[in-house]
């Protein structure tokens, strides 16, 4: 979207105070009510509030996009990460445990602990993929922001997001099961608690390449041509016809 900057226009002081000023408001909320995500909030009204008064009201509807991503590095309240933490660890127990006895594992679920032979493999709270659930969100949005797709493409890949980060999360504890099975106990937990977390980005990143990569097979463009532009006439065919009429 660099072809479409706006460039620097007169700027919006009425736009730019009423949105720090409506970051002020939510501060003083936030220190009221100890709201602490509410405080954290009030950064991206403070931003957009700085760009009108600098760049103009054209530059922030351009750069909206961006400022609206910061939204992603702002933790989910306790009380909402409290309430999507538990059915989501329950459905990365199942997921991994159906997909350890998918490879061969002796893996039963109970509650959120999956029993795998002699060990018993904790789905915590902080591996119920809330974070990941999260952060893939975030690089589907970046994608959907950067890339020109059709809508209906962009929709799809908006429904997708769950099914991918519950994938994503659930190859991570099945990775770490099959470390506790054929390595050791300290190889899996460094693994699970160090390496895994970063790998599922990229994992999940190539999971969206994968689903765009098959709805552009399975609805190829296709390029209407008249056919004379195609084939190209002879004069004289084209000088007779003419004479014809």
């Amino acid at each position: 979207r660099r072809d479409q900057f706006p460039g620097l226009a007169k700027p919006a002081m009425l736009t730019g105070m009423l949105l720090i000023a409506g970051s002020f408001a939510l501060r003083l909320s936030a220190s009221l009510f100890f709201f602490d995500s509410m405080d954290a909030w009030s950064i991206l009204l403070w931003i957009a509030g700085v760009v009108a008064i600098v760049f103009g009201n054209a530059t922030l509807r351009w750069a909206l996009p961006a400022i609206v991503f910061l939204f992603f590095m702002i933790p989910l309240p306790y009380r909402v990460e409290g309430m999507l933490s538990g059915p989501l660890q329950r459905i990365a127990t199942k997921v991994s445990s159906f997909g350890l006895q998918t490879l061969g594992q002796p893996a039963v679920s109970e509650g959120n602990t999956i029993l795998l032979g002699e060990h018993k493999l904790e789905v915590e709270q902080a591996c119920s993929g809330l974070r990941l659930f999260f952060s893939v969100m975030a690089l589907a949005y970046a994608y959907m922001v950067l890339v020109r797709r059709t809508w209906w493409e962009k929709a799809i890949l908006v429904l997708s997001i769950i099914p991918i980060a519950v994938l994503a999360n659930a190859a991570r504890i099945i990775a770490t099961g099959l470390l506790y099975q054929w390595a050791s106990s300290d190889a899996a937990k460094h693994f699970s608690h160090d390496f895994a977390g970063w790998a599922m980005i990229p994992l999940a990143a190539a999971l969206f390449w994968a689903v765009l990569w098959y709805l552009s097979n399975l609805f190829p463009e296709q390029q209407i041509r008249e056919i004379r532009n195609v084939i190209s006439v002879p004069k004289s065919i084209e000088k007779s016809r003419v004479q014809t009429n």
